[in-house]
């Protein structure tokens, strides 16, 4: 069965360009490329929503505002704590059970196939500076949990010291990036 657009979950068959401000723009570009006719590993993007949702449960905007607003990104070792400290709660923080679901209905639509797990930030249609490499991508990832913790760690590495120090630098508020996320048959 054919992956199906969820709120969470939108399959790359059906994004378009005009979608990267829900689905990032490598979602976005995959989608355009599909649209085209070429040969495009099938995949679904983890929306933007899906990552809101994630954060409203876990209560992350307190945890980000509580870490976050005072950081002095140019001091190295407070960074790597705040970073490490927002990383463990992002990895222990449960999956609203929506999205648990529709994840693992996605995932298994295509088949349970070995995954690339690949970041694409969004920031409610802000301009955002290039960041590319800024964020975790993981290859060839295998069953449905693996997966979900490689999303979740995309999710954390929003929140790396890399990107916390070139959001702080290019004065892009923290608190307004979002993170979607490409599984994508391998």
């Amino acid at each position: 069965p054919p992956v199906e657009s969820t709120a969470f979950i939108r399959p790359l068959d059906a994004i378009t360009a005009e979608d990267a401000v829900f689905a990032g723009s490598k979602a976005a570009n995959l989608g355009e490329l599909v649209a085209a006719g070429l040969p495009v590993p099938l995949g679904f993007a983890v929306t933007a929503a899906a990552f809101r949702a994630f954060a409203d449960a876990a209560q992350l905007e307190e945890v980000l505002h509580r870490h976050l607003v005072s950081l002095n990104v140019d001091d190295p070792e407070r960074l790597s704590a705040v970073s490490s400290r927002i990383a463990k709660i992002i990895g222990s923080a449960a999956l609203p059970k929506a999205l648990d679901a529709e994840f693992r209905q996605a995932y298994a639509a295509l088949g349970a196939p070995a995954v690339a797990v690949r970041p694409s930030l969004v920031t409610d249609g802000i301009a955002e500076p290039a960041t590319s490499g800024q964020l975790t991508s993981q290859l060839n990832v295998q069953g449905v949990d693996a997966a979900l913790a490689a999303v979740k760690a995309c999710w954390a590495s929003l929140f790396d010291e890399r990107s916390l120090f070139f959001r702080a630098h290019q004065q892009v508020d923290h608190l307004h990036a979002a993170v979607a996320v490409v599984v994508q048959r391998m």
